[in-house]
């Protein structure tokens, strides 16, 4: 008998609470798109990061070539240095020999030149 002498008030308390449920939903969906448009903002976010760590990565295959190639040069040119300081000192070796045996020869040769 309740509900027949005041249906105007359940009415609107139904009413008020579809209300406040349509403005949860609202909200939430709101929420959602605000927060799928985040998402593709990081996702931008992390394509372009990941754009830039394989330019790194590109850019760090390039320089080992270039660090390989000098490296290749460097060992070229020690092995260079190595070839030229023997020879260096084996004509410095020949020659003090030829000193030594030309000095020998004149000091043995009781004052005769030859």
């Amino acid at each position: 008998m309740m509900a027949a002498s005041y249906p105007a008030a359940y009415t609107y308390g139904a009413v008020e609470e579809v209300h406040d449920r349509t403005a949860l939903l609202k909200g939430t969906i709101r929420l959602t798109e605000e927060t799928n448009q985040l998402a593709a903002g990081i996702g931008e976010d992390m394509r372009g990061q990941r754009v830039a760590l394989e330019d790194g990565s590109t850019r760090i295959r390039e320089m080992k070539g270039f660090a390989g190639e000098a490296r290749r040069i460097l060992n070229q040119m020690a092995r260079r240095a190595a070839w030229h300081r023997a020879t260096l000192w084996g004509i410095i070796v020949f020659l003090s020999l030829c000193i030594g045996l030309t000095l020998y020869r004149l000091f043995t040769n009781r004052g005769h030149i030859i």
